[in-house]
């Protein structure tokens, strides 16, 4: 059993080693600002209500920083989608 527990916490720990406070988040009323770290490329970007997610990698040398600028969509159950005037902005630098 301490093992079990000793494999789950490592790879909770593993897991979590990206998250954490290195991003930072602006909320200017319907426009959310998200910065990623120095050297960071956006690889892709999903959420819902209550949380974002954001997959990230290592920018290649080769590669220039970018801004991305994500529309948020609402679905109302029944296969309809209407896009709003709300959207976020993804910034590597």
């Amino acid at each position: 059993m301490k093992k079990l527990f000793a494999v789950i916490l490592l790879t909770a720990t593993i897991l979590c080693a990206g998250c954490g406070g290195d991003k930072k988040l602006a909320d200017n009323g319907k426009t959310t600002v998200i910065d990623l770290p120095e050297g960071e490329k956006l690889v892709n970007f999903a959420g819902d209500h209550n949380y974002k997610y954001i997959v990230r990698r290592k920018r290649r040398t080769d590669e220039k920083p970018e801004d991305y600028m994500i529309d948020r969509i609402n679905s109302d159950g029944w296969g309809g989608y209407e896009q709003t005037d709300e959207y976020f902005i993804v910034r590597e630098h």
